[in-house]
């Protein structure tokens, strides 16, 4: 599509996505614009884990 700021995981680059369970095929996660849009099925359980045992921190860092 000839977007410059798309492709990679980088400082100053787009950084929306989804996160799909591999074994259901289903999207568990969105993040758009840093945030998180959708949560749901094993994606929430792990956020929610690291939320209760070490803050919105542990959740950027991985």
């Amino acid at each position: 599509m000839g977007l410059a700021d798309r492709g990679t995981l980088d400082y100053g680059r787009r950084a929306d996505l989804a996160v799909v369970n591999a074994a259901t095929r289903r999207v568990e996660a969105t993040i758009c614009a840093g945030r998180l849009a959708h949560l749901t099925g094993l994606a929430r359980e792990r956020f929610k884990a690291a939320w209760n045992t070490e803050g919105f921190n542990a959740i950027a860092a991985e």
